[in-house]
């Protein structure tokens, strides 16, 4: 499809696949929800391959009408209905194609739907002050509403006191600190007479 040519050496080959001799195939994985009807579904997948067959420039390509596989697999939001075309050699992807574009018109106009990965979050149950509901630009509507929300917590005027203001208790008084007693005075050690030559003089000036 994307003009690769791949050479592989006769001395390496030990398996091949040939997708193009006589014939080809082309696999549809169908995805619906899974409250659709399963039956329905493959009436009108065998009805757009009928369709498909019988179209001038689609038919010729078709060997044989469109083959159901079955329900094949369940999946997280879907259930997938397998089904394949044969077709002639190298006209299966442009066939597969057409039939995809149809078959989604299809399912459109009978309103079947093909679901995408989705998730669900539930909140709880709504009150009714919250319910939705269509809300116009009427001042009166909206203070309606604000009413209503105001009464079902008990805020409406008139129904709740303001609280009464709390009177802040007094601070303990902190304890006196105790003096530190005095600490008595360092006697002074007599001082070593010095050598002769050497100052005596001490920090006092003293000589």
């Amino acid at each position: 499809l994307q003009g690769h040519v791949h050479t592989v050496p006769f001395s390496g080959v030990d398996t091949i696949s040939n997708m193009t001799k006589e014939f080809s195939y082309y696999l549809i994985d169908m995805g619906v929800a899974y409250r659709e009807d399963y039956d329905e579904v493959v009436e009108v997948m065998r009805e757009v391959g009928a369709e498909l067959q019988g179209d001038p420039e689609f038919g010729p390509n078709m060997l044989e009408p469109l083959e159901i596989m079955g329900l094949n697999s369940f999946g997280d939001s879907a259930v997938i209905v397998r089904a394949r075309l044969k077709t002639k050699p190298l006209t299966q992807w442009a066939t597969g194609r057409e039939y995809n574009r149809r078959l989604k018109a299809a399912f459109d106009a009978r309103g079947i739907e093909i679901p995408f990965p989705h998730r669900s979050l539930y909140f709880g149950e709504v009150s009714k002050a919250f319910a939705t509901r269509s809300v116009g630009a009427d001042p009166g509507e909206i203070k309606a509403m604000i009413r209503e929300v105001l009464e079902e917590k008990g805020l409406a005027a008139g129904k709740v006191e303001p609280p009464a203001p709390t009177m802040a208790a007094p601070a303990a008084p902190k304890p006196e600190a105790r003096p530190r007693p005095a600490k008595p005075p360092a006697e002074r050690r007599p001082r070593r007479p010095a050598p002769l030559g050497e100052s005596t003089a001490d920090s006092e000036g003293y000589e």
